[in-house]
């Protein structure tokens, strides 16, 4: 399963986490794949803008806490950063 799928319509990207059992959580691999997934919305010219979305019932519960416990200071500063990839996006986000 894909932690995060993108959908490319008239223009439009909408990536969605896609992790609805953990409420959606940002995890390292998932954080990974909203890396991979940018690049390549970045990477395409035919699309403008980006909406960013939760597969129900969540859009986002967080970092996943469970993981925190175990984590470093680099891989929480690799879990932010995922997050600050779509904010630091050029392309109009929602």
């Amino acid at each position: 399963m894909s932690l995060v799928l993108v959908d490319v319509a008239d223009g439009v990207a909408t990536l969605t986490l896609n992790n609805p059992a953990e409420r959606n959580t940002l995890t390292a691999p998932m954080v990974e794949e909203i890396i991979a997934a940018m690049d390549r919305i970045e990477g395409d010219e035919s699309i403008g803008a980006i909406v960013v979305t939760g597969a129900p019932p969540s859009f986002c519960a967080g970092a996943n806490l469970g993981n925190l416990a175990e984590s470093t200071k680099e891989s929480l500063g690799n879990i932010y950063e995922g997050f600050l990839r779509i904010a630091r996006s050029p392309l109009p986000t929602l």
